[in-house]
């Protein structure tokens, strides 16, 4: 993908790392710092990283990191394309908690 609006290789780029790795289960971190007005727009891209995510029924968790209400938006929106074992998976970390919550879903030591 060359842009956040290039939804066709964003998407194509999960699927072939997807492809790619074969992975048993993943957890994927999507941390939105940054993520604004211009982003909640391509709703298109929402859905189909949420039907790749359901294709992909090997996620693990989706740790949402660093959310904003745009995030909190689109994912009231995208939330109905995903089955209810995926949105089980989805957890929301605050900003203060992220620390922990690496400590506790991949029991890593992290550095202060």
């Amino acid at each position: 993908a060359k842009k956040y609006n290039d939804t066709d290789g964003i998407l194509e780029h999960y699927k072939n790392t997807l492809d790619y790795y074969e992975p048993e289960s993943w957890i994927w971190i999507f941390d939105c710092k940054d993520y604004g007005l211009k982003h909640s727009v391509e709703i298109r891209t929402a859905i189909g990283i949420a039907k790749i995510i359901s294709q992909y029924g090997r996620v693990a968790k989706i740790l949402v990191i660093n959310s904003n209400n745009f995030i909190n938006a689109v994912y009231h929106i995208v939330k109905i394309f995903l089955d209810n074992e995926t949105n089980n998976k989805i957890v929301f970390i605050k900003k203060e908690e992220v620390k922990e919550g690496y400590t506790h879903y991949f029991q890593i030591q992290t550095c202060d």
